[in-house]
């Protein structure tokens, strides 16, 4: 849920919620009204109106005796809770005189949510309706406020005897999905349960909290149903001011867009003049270079090139961006699931009874793909550099080549992370974003320096966590590529000792998340509802010697190109194509789909088995994704290679990078926002899954012809001459190049 609150709701919990919590209040039929001055309610329904503003638990808040209650709180807090609970209770009386405010703030408060034992324990009341609220006790300015919308999340006790072993697990809860009462207990954990408040603004939030607390304890809410309230934010809709690094993110981005609108200006101006239809960069000076870089024109140009570049790798287009899609989609789903959602028990449900869910689930070996991708084509274009230069080597500038195409680009958009993203929107969530916003604040360093993967942050993301949380696979790509040379050097210059070298490391590989899965008894895969799901993020997901299998697989595969091209190649079999096409689709089928009963959560995993998935899937992967690039390349794949080849998905696999980056944030960014849960199901999904795929691509657009590619070109333009790293000088965006494979 990215919150600091993490209370456990079991069924049984779930059950004592029902009691109290969720009481149904009344529902309003055929009465019309608008929440005016001057309005008239009919006396008969006045009871009937009441029911249906107050939450049946805080009946008592409103009331004479509580009136007269000390509510340990400031002085002004205290005056206008007061006023507002009077204001209430002259409702009962005379409707008619009741302020608008008061009317609005309790309007804006959770009420009953339907399909509790679906998993809709989330009621965001009316977001807008209590930030937007404004209100006075006089005509005095002072006296004035505005409504502050708080998440109360309602921590629950200990399980009862209940959830025990009794009749009540062996019921069937629903017709529909006939699951049983320790199954729904079971999904049903850790499903926080919140409801949503609004006070006047010159209550703190810990004076929400104490107001609360002292009220479920005055009124035996507390004693009676095992709850405590437990405030989790309040926000109000004033606009903060300005800090120095906003002012100076907004100032560097408004620079951005002035250098990249007159390097277009410039283009455009020149080429209508015919001054530089064909001119070769080598006739403009340095310092016109460093400005056309930047130009909208020349880099769309590029970015939209259909003619791929000498010796250039084209199924990579089409791996590249559908399993970038993948990875969207993958999000997509997983968004409802991490954030409040109508029904999140049926989303458990469909992972235990729908298969075929699991292909946009288990989708996480999308990423070993990238991981495979680079590897290879990092061992393929340092060997041919070493052998076109005879072994010699600058690792530091390779280092730094790599490091200056990556982080500029990167770096821009931590920094609107950082500084500019709270400031876009609001929402009942859109506190989480100020807590990105002070995690890259505080641990931006992290990110540039690549070690954010490594880093242990704690469980609590409200008082650390990473920045930009996508980023691990730059970081873990990184510290693998700067590793590859030791593998690479030996297989240029000793072969045998470079094959045992890299032998070594690919058992490693497979032996080091095995072991760990085994030994620390983590999940196998991330699988949120299982398991210490942040212990096996950092030991299995995050960890750069648990992910370097399909990294090792690709340099075995870029050397086994490297041995093959020109004059020595080989031919296979059509039986042995034809086995080698079943074996690997069988096996990326096997992978995805093969522990489909790991993601029931009344399945108990076996240690041995979830240990040699843990060890071999990614690895496995590895080798299907690397026989179709093999057979893509020596012509063993047909309409595949067409397919991944077609000239359509060669521009898209340019934006992946920023994509990547962007992608999450831009979906996060909706759910966030949200003023109240979405119903899950497949067909939602599908929907929102296209909808941030075209934004994605859109904002990465942007990114990759104003940021990435003018520093691709500048990179190009001052160190291209000190590099002996094959490179294709009319478009330094082709994927085939290893600094272009990690996204």
């Amino acid at each position: 849920m990215g919150t600091a609150i993490t209370s456990q709701l079991s069924l049984t919990r779930a059950l004592t919620l029902l009691s109290f919590l969720f009481l149904p209040t009344v529902a309003l039929a055929n009465v019309n009204f608008t929440v005016k001055s001057g309005v008239v309610f009919p006396d008969k329904k006045v009871e009937l109106l009441w029911n249906s503003y107050i939450p049946s638990y805080m009946d008592k808040f409103f009331s004479p005796e509580y009136a007269k209650v000390d509510l340990q709180v400031s002085a002004q807090c205290q005056e206008h809770i007061y006023s507002w609970i009077h204001e209430l209770l002259l409702f009962k009386e005379n409707p008619q005189r009741t302020k608008t405010w008061a009317l609005h703030m309790i309007d804006s408060w959770g009420k009953t949510p339907e399909g509790i034992l679906s998993g809709h324990v989330n009621s965001l009341g009316a977001f807008d309706e209590c930030v937007e609220l404004r209100g006075a006790l006089s005509n005095i300015k002072s006296s004035e406020f505005q409504g502050l919308y708080c998440t109360t999340y309602i921590v629950t006790g200990s399980t009862s005897s209940l959830s025990g072993n009794g009749t009540l697990n062996k019921l069937d809860y629903s017709s529909e999905h006939a699951v049983s009462m320790g199954t729904l207990d079971e999904i049903m954990q850790g499903i926080p349960s919140s409801i949503a408040n609004c006070f006047p603004s010159s209550c703190s939030q810990d004076e929400v909290q104490m107001l609360l607390t002292n009220y479920f304890l005055w009124s035996n809410i507390t004693s009676d149903y095992d709850v405590i309230p437990s405030v989790g934010n309040c926000v109000t809709d004033s606009v903060p001011e300005l800090t120095p690094g906003v002012v100076v993110m907004i100032t560097i981005l408004s620079m951005l867009g002035l250098v990249c609108i007159v390097a277009t200006v410039v283009e455009t101006w020149e080429e209508y003049r015919g001054k530089r239809t064909r001119e070769s960069v080598s006739n403009v000076g340095i310092a016109k270079q460093s400005l056309l870089a930047f130009s909208f024109v020349k880099n769309t140009k590029a970015l939209l090139s259909s003619a791929p570049g000498q010796d250039t790798m084209t199924c990579f287009y089409g791996l590249r961006f559908l399993s970038m899609a993948w990875i969207i989609l993958m999000h997509t789903n997983s968004m409802f699931s991490d954030y409040v959602t109508w029904n999140m028990v049926d989303i458990q449900l469909m992972y235990k009874q729908n298969w075929s869910t699991l292909i946009i689930k288990n989708g996480l070996v999308s990423v070993d793909t990238f991981f495979t991708m680079s590897g290879l084509l990092v061992t393929y274009n340092l060997l041919k550099s070493l052998e076109k230069s005879k072994g010699r080597f600058n690792l530091g500038l390779h280092y730094l080549h790599r490091y200056l195409r990556l982080t500029p680009a990167y770096a821009f958009i931590i920094g609107c992370l950082a500084t500019i993203l709270p400031y876009l929107s609001s929402g009942p969530n859109w506190y989480i974003v100020n807590m990105w916003s002070v995690n890259c604040q505080r641990n931006w360093w992290h990110n540039l320096l690549y070690i954010n993967n490594l880093i242990d942050y704690g469980n609590d993301f409200s008082k650390n966590g990473m920045c930009a949380g996508v980023s691990w696979y730059l970081s873990a790509d990184m510290q693998l590529f700067l590793l590859a040379p030791i593998f690479v050097y030996p297989l240029w210059r000793w072969d045998r000792l470079g094959k045992l070298l890299l032998g070594v490391a690919t058992l490693g590989s497979i032996l080091t998340p095995g072991i760990l899965a085994y030994v620390d008894h983590l999940t196998p895969t991330l699988i949120s509802s299982r398991g210490d799901s942040a212990r096996t993020t950092k030991l299995l997901y995050f960890a750069p010697w648990s992910r370097a299998g399909p990294y090792f697989v690709g340099m075995w595969t870029g050397y086994l190109l490297f041995k093959t091209t020109g004059g020595t190649t080989f031919k296979l079999p059509k039986r042995i194509i034809a086995a080698s096409w079943l074996i690997s689709t069988s096996t990326a089928l096997a992978v995805v789909l093969g522990i489909s009963s790991y993601f029931d959560p009344a399945y108990n995993i076996p240690l041995v088995g979830g240990a040699f998935y843990a060890g071999l899937h990614r690895f496995v992967w590895g080798l299907v994704v690397s026989w179709v690039i093999v057979a893509c390349i020596k012509g063993y794949a047909g309409w595949v290679n067409e397919f991944l080849s077609w000239n359509l998905f060669g521009p898209l696999s340019r934006l992946t990078f920023c994509m990547y980056l962007a992608s999450y944030f831009i979906q996060m960014a909706f759910h966030l926002r949200l003023r109240q849960p979405l119903y899950y199901d497949t067909y939602m999904v599908i929907n929102l899954f296209f909808a941030h795929l075209l934004m994605s691509i859109l904002i990465s657009y942007i990114c990759t012809v104003s940021m990435e590619v003018p520093f691709l070109r500048l990179d190009k333009l001052f160190l291209g001459r000190f590099s002996t790293t094959p490179r294709r000088p009319e478009d330094p965006t082709e994927p085939a190049t290893p600094q272009q494979s990690n996204v």
